[in-house]
């Protein structure tokens, strides 16, 4: 009897990297990638403890990913493109600055969202060795926005 994987058995396969491939319904992958039944990369292995997930795929889908990580001391990175580390960093740096822009306007004082956003900005910039003076002053400046509630003294 040949049963089909389930997506959270398939993706924990992927994670363990030890097939090349495999495949259901609806994910399939192929070495370090993994794929919805479209043929669109979802996520990637950057390294054997770092996975990339694109911004575009589906909750269901990132959270069986993190499920199956979480167990396996990798980190993972949210996404816009797999290979274009400015297109990832300038993507950050909006979501920040929509989170910050949003207390600004609505006077609310919880900065818990910009921190999980910069850190996982300063994560990624660390584990892809990314040097960039002007970037690093933009995070240190956003850090020391907290508690402020005007554009002019945040920029």
């Amino acid at each position: 009897m040949n049963t089909q994987l389930t997506n959270q058995e398939l993706i924990n396969l992927w994670t363990s990297q030890n097939q090349p491939k495999k495949e259901n319904k609806q994910l399939h992958f192929e070495g370090k990638s993994l794929y919805n039944s479209k043929n669109v990369e979802l996520a990637r292995f950057i390294d054997n403890e770092t996975i990339f997930i694109s911004y575009a795929c589906p909750n269901n889908y990132s959270s069986k990913i993190v499920n199956s990580i979480s167990e396996k001391n990798m980190e993972m990175f949210y996404v816009k493109s797999f290979t274009e580390h400015q297109e990832n960093i300038d993507y950050y740096k909006t979501i920040i600055d929509k989170e910050l822009e949003d207390i600004i306007w609505a006077e609310v004082n919880s900065y818990s969202d910009i921190v999980i956003y910069l850190g996982q900005l300063d994560r990624y910039i660390e584990k892809m060795k990314i040097i960039d003076t002007e970037l690093n002053k933009w995070i240190r400046s956003i850090k020391n926005c907290a508690g402020r509630h005007t554009q002019a003294q945040c920029y």
